[in-house]
């Protein structure tokens, strides 16, 4: 059995080992008995058999090179002296001792009689042999071990303080019970460990990963240039926004099981389990302004159209146990992607075109969202019974519309929907790989990727009906909710649906609804928004200042319409 260490998290300190004070990465590698064996003295396992002499420079010679000592049993258990032989010597690896080529694994070859059964006087002293004396024959080309034995490899990577005294290093748990305890079944350790009373305690928030990031961003701008209005030619255009921050907690861990065979491609996950627990809150103001018509489904990008993601990895945690075994990598995330939908009231977004959105005006929200204390478990989630009691103490969403909003006409005779969104995925990328040593000739190399997900979902809605009696009076709704999903399941030998929830959902909509005259006759941007050709910082108050810098265009959130034009003249008296 082999393991590594290493400390993770806000509390762990630079150049220092200690899992008891901060989160922790542990691999441990266990082989088959008859694939690997300790000629190293060990509590709890039978006593090895003892080396008489070792061979002058034993780690100096070429690795294939056959090496010979003397060695003999001085234990009542002669079995487990020589539990090399289970299933033939040949090809077995071996952990060598402290008196012979110590802290190096040989590949035995064979075990002989030897002819000379006299014991060395020092060592006659100290030892009665229980059985005669062999030649061991051993060799350092791991490249030949055996290739019918397993290795196992449990990894577990974690930020929470205090998971290593809890799990492996509880009270009443002997060292010599800790292989038979790390390696038992994932998913009854993490129940046990994290499962306080009738609370599930994911973590303390001292070692959590702080997110404290702008999130702000233009999503959309385009102009229809030479709009006829009367006898004269304006430039109109729309301008879309998504303006806030997050600042959040998070809180993590993942086990694994695994197993692989020498000479195979492949590697079994045989378990895997793990948690992502975000707390903390986002605020987000979504903004839409201007003159014209919308038809998103122009950007050929769907209905709603969604930005390319965009990506931020935190510190990669990787855990190895030396060269031989392999490691396991963890890496936390955030994912970032806005989206735009425009349709006719009452109608789902299509993605046939000529379903466009009417503006002429500014409408903006700010959505509150408290991302609560729902951890999200995986690969089963939280029963419904914990999720009701956690869901009694979760903070609604808040939603306010802004004073300053203003529509100069309505959104058409079938009315009009606008809906921005903002997607904020927390996430946990793990990849792991076992060495060409343990693999032999066709090593797996590292694995391909899972993905562990905590998608904060974000909206903004306004549907602009048809006027009456010269009045539009626009109605505005907010959405938030959290789910938890996981891409490359099947690498983890998860089911389809495995890991996958909706954690809560939230809509709010404001106390009162505005409405505004459309009798003003501000069918231009000249009378409306007093410029002749609309630019993003004349068609928006909040959020203008995004679109000032050179480049906006290629910002993370922002969507375009290269192949096709999305913006389109705002006509008087428009029947969309």
């Amino acid at each position: 059995m082999l393991y590594g260490l290493i400390t993770v998290g806000a509390d762990s300190k630079s150049g220092a080992v200690d899992p008891i004070s901060s989160g922790s990465g542990v691999l441990l590698a266990v082989g088959e008995s008859h694939g690997l064996t300790q000629l190293q003295k060990r509590d709890g396992q039978p006593d090895p058999f003892v080396f008489l002499d070792c061979p002058a420079n034993v780690l100096d010679q070429p690795v294939n090179k056959t090496q010979k000592a003397r060695v003999v049993c001085a234990s009542e258990d002669v079995d487990g002296c020589f539990r090399v032989m289970e299933r033939g010597v040949e090809g077995t690896l071996v952990e060598m001792p402290e008196e012979c080529a110590p802290n190096s694994f040989a590949r035995a070859i064979s075990l002989d009689l030897a002819e000379d059964q006299t014991m060395p006087d020092h060592l006659a002293k100290l030892y009665n042999p229980t059985s005669p004396i062999y030649d061991f024959s051993f060799d350092f080309n791991k490249e030949k071990r055996r290739a019918d034995a397993e290795v196992a490899i449990r990894m577990d990577v974690t930020n929470v303080k205090g998971h290593w005294d809890g799990l492996v290093n509880s009270t009443g748990v002997e060292k010599r019970h800790l292989e038979r305890r790390y390696l038992s079944p994932a998913n009854t350790d993490w129940k046990e460990n994290l499962q306080k009373g009738d609370r599930f305690q994911y973590g303390s928030g001292e070692s959590s990963l702080k997110v404290q990031k702008d999130l702000s961003t233009p999503v959309f701008w385009q102009a229809a240039e030479n709009c006829s209005v009367g006898d004269k030619r304006y430039g109109e255009g729309i301008a879309a926004f998504v303006k806030g921050q997050v600042d959040a907690k998070l809180s993590y861990a993942v086990t694994v099981i695994a197993t692989s065979t020498r000479g195979t491609s492949r590697v079994d996950v045989k378990e895997a389990s793990g948690f992502i627990k975000v707390t903390g809150q986002t605020d987000l103001t979504f903004g839409i302004g201007g003159m014209g018509r919308l038809d998103i489904v122009m950007a050929k990008k769907g209905n709603p159209a969604k930005s390319e993601e965009h990506w931020e990895a935190f510190q990669r945690h990787t855990i190895s146990a030396g060269a031989f075994w392999g490691y396991m990598s963890l890496t936390p995330f955030i994912k970032r992607q806005t989206f735009l939908a425009t349709s006719h009231m009452n109608e789902t977004p299509s993605n046939v075109s000529g379903h466009s959105a009417t503006l002429n005006g500014r409408l903006t929200t700010r959505v509150k969202t408290e991302l609560g204390d729902f951890p999200a478990s995986f690969p089963h989630v939280l029963f419904p019974d914990e999720m009701h009691s956690l869901g009694k103490d979760h903070k609604e969403t808040e939603m306010d519309s802004f004073e300053d909003d203003i529509l100069y006409g309505d959104g058409g005779e079938r009315g009009s929907t606008i809906q921005i969104g903002h997607n904020l995925t927390f996430g946990l990328s793990l990849s792991f790989g076992i060495y060409t040593d343990v693999q032999g000739q066709k090593p797996n190399g590292e694995s391909s990727s899972a993905f562990l997900l905590v998608t904060s979902e974000t909206y903004a809605n306004w549907d602009i009906p048809p006027a009456k009696n010269d009045q539009v009076c626009p109605y505005a709704t907010a959405s938030s909710l959290l789910r938890q999903g996981v891409a490359g399941r099947e690498f983890l030998g998860w089911k389809k649906h495995d890991g996958s929830a909706l954690l809560f959902v939230d809509k709010d909509a404001p106390y009162h609804q505005p409405c505004y005259s459309t009798k003003s006759g501000l069918d231009n941007p000249r009378d409306a928004f007093g410029y002749t050709h609309l630019r993003p910082s004349n068609a928006l108050r909040h959020g203008a200042d995004l679109f000032v810098h050179k480049g906006f265009d290629r910002d993370p959130g922002m969507l375009n319409c290269h192949e096709g034009r999305c913006g389109s003249c705002f006509a008087t008296n428009d029947t969309s």
